[in-house]
């Protein structure tokens, strides 16, 4: 059975098998190194069971009656870091156990400024790169912010030109929509970065247009960069 809320225990009380078990093991915070070594140790979970399981990167779950899901929201997926690099990919990334994606992108160094395009990725794993990518980008900064820019556009690119980098730092946050399941995948997103005098922000809108299932993204760099992506997960309802 589920655990039973909270019990005031007063001297001289019994401690009887199941108040141990419904009032404290059932409702405490349960540690496992992984979702395996959970398994093995509760083979039938009750609804409302919070566990901390150590992988990478760590999860803090609550089982639902169905299934162990993290009631925050966002889900970290993946974190990774790249030092001075062409590109950053991750694979098999999205699942169906997501609905949708969030990706931040931030670059600490850059070797040359210039464009950063996406690349989404099969499961295989390799590049979807079908002239089927179409996108558009729409600048503003500081100095003229009330005049917006028109930055680049395609109806039919290979890739997808998501923002911009320059000599200082640079963070990309995007949501990406559908990737998991076989329709057109949707890349929205903002790029905020600075040069010396300014701060330009770039909006981006995209659509891989073929219905095809992508489980991964590649980010590549015209000019080498140093920095960080996470991928989040938003919990499906």
């Amino acid at each position: 059975m589920a655990g039973l809320g909270r019990k005031v225990f007063t001297a001289g009380d019994v401690l009887t098998a199941s108040d141990v078990q419904n009032y404290l093991m059932d409702q405490t915070n349960m540690v496992f190194a992984g979702t395996a070594a959970r398994s093995s140790a509760i083979a039938t979970p009750t609804t409302g069971m919070t566990t901390y399981v150590g992988t990478t990167p760590p999860q803090l779950e609550t089982y639902t009656g169905a299934a162990y899901q993290n009631l925050c929201g966002l889900t970290l997926l993946n974190a990774s870091t790249f030092t001075t690099a062409s590109s950053i990919q991750v694979d098999n990334v999205f699942t169906t156990a997501y609905d949708n994606y969030r990706i931040i992108l931030t670059t600490t160094s850059v070797v040359t400024p210039g464009t950063i395009t996406a690349t989404l990725r099969t499961s295989a794993p390799a590049d979807l790169n079908a002239a089927s990518y179409g996108y558009i980008n729409t600048g503003f900064s500081a100095t003229a912010a009330t005049t917006p820019t028109s930055l680049g556009s395609s109806a039919s690119g290979t890739s997808a030109i998501v923002g911009y980098t320059n000599q200082n730092t640079a963070s990309w946050v995007g949501d990406i929509l559908n990737a998991p399941i076989a329709q057109p995948t949707v890349l929205t997103g903002l790029t905020i970065s600075q040069s010396a005098t300014d701060i330009n922000a770039t909006n981006h809108a995209s659509v891989y247009k073929v219905s095809v299932a992508a489980f991964g993204i590649r980010f590549n760099f015209a000019g080498n960069c140093t920095g960080t992506l996470k991928i989040y997960g938003y919990r499906n309802a």
